[in-house]
């Protein structure tokens, strides 16, 4: 089995480094968003933490393929918000460039489905972001056909399990900095403290069997996944409990840890293709951690597409236990509303 040490430790720290920039800037968010062409929201971190990643990563591994959300293009049109990207990527190289830092973000073109390809969505969750709740950088490593290699930044998720997912801000101040959940192909799912205090711990997915007492995870945006088809699922399977929503892939950070059972990601138009980089950091720590991920007919994802998971449609990610039940009442919910159309 090949040993991925070096390429973990420079992930690890890469995205310790990104989060700490994504910190800086939410403290004082505000007029820092701009919009994209496709309208979704942007800031200065988007920018920075891709920049200082991918400057990471090609430095170290040069000949590596590297996919990524974003390019410089929009941003070299705003000359302050360039600016303040700059500043803060020079906290952690003093002299770089305006130039070369878009230079380090237009890394990320790469056309993924190669050998050995990064994917990084520096962050996943933007509008959660802007809402000062939850996001995540998520890195991932594919390689000779598989997933190797997942790190997830989640910055207001804390690195300990807690009961009130809704509102993290009413954990303990000493469990609240912030989690960093990562994965090696064959060698288990861990967290750690983002600011580096604590040790590395196991994670693992729930053991529950009791459908009743499962949690679902579901995105805060109703334009991401369907809230009344999921409604509809966890009905059919007896699941009684409120939904958990919540921006980014922090969601497989919480069914990882043991603190959902399940995610769903339902399609909300027809065609509608998955971004690699909003699932796959996501999918390596959840399978290390003994759950199981397939998209919503049962299908295993497949990460050798490209850039988007064409071959798939939509993602429902479990504890591994009932997957097969919960697929099954995802496609009889799927047939129901394609028969009323």
């Amino acid at each position: 089995m090949t040993d991925y040490s070096q390429e973990l430790s420079l992930a690890l720290s890469a995205v310790r480094n990104a989060a700490e920039i994504c910190q800086i800037v939410q403290r004082r968010i505000g007029s820092s968003a701009m919009a994209k062409s496709d309208k979704s929201p942007v800031t200065m971190a988007d920018f920075a933490s891709q920049a200082v990643i991918l400057e990471a990563i090609g430095r170290a591994f040069p000949i590596d393929c590297l996919v990524a959300e974003e390019t410089s293009t929009e941003l070299q049109q705003e000359p302050e918000l360039l600016s303040e990207v700059t500043a803060l990527v020079q906290k952690y190289h003093p002299q770089a460039t305006s130039q070369q830092i878009c230079e380090w973000i237009d890394r990320g073109h790469g056309a993924g489905g190669s050998r050995r390809y990064w994917t990084l969505d520096p962050i996943d969750g933007t509008k959660g972001f802007l809402r000062k709740e939850q996001y995540a950088i998520a890195l991932a490593l594919y390689d000779e056909g598989e997933l190797v290699l997942g790190v997830l930044g989640c910055p207001n998720l804390p690195a300990d399990p807690v009961r009130n997912l809704i509102n993290p801000a009413t954990t303990p101040i000493d469990q609240a900095q912030g989690g960093l959940f990562y994965a090696v192909r064959g060698a288990g799912a861990f967290v750690t403290s983002l600011d580096g205090h604590h040790l590395p711990r196991p994670i693992h997915v729930s053991t529950s069997h009791n459908l009743h007492e499962y949690r679902v995870c579901e995105s805060a945006e109703a334009t991401h996944s369907r809230h009344d088809a999921s409604a509809t699922i966890a009905q059919s399977l007896g699941v009684a409990g409120e939904p958990v929503r919540m921006d980014s892939q922090a969601k497989y950070a919480c069914v990882a840890s043991g603190r959902a059972e399940i995610y769903l990601r339902l399609p909300t138009r027809a065609g509608y293709q998955e971004c690699i980089w909003d699932h796959a950091a996501g999918v390596m720590v959840i399978e290390a951690a003994g759950g199981k991920v397939t998209d919503t007919t049962g299908k295993e994802l497949d990460f050798s597409q490209g850039r988007h998971l064409s071959a798939n449609i939509g993602v429902v990610a479990t504890n591994g236990i009932h997957h097969e039940k919960i697929v099954a009442a995802v496609v009889a919910q799927q047939q129901s509303l394609a028969a009323q159309q």
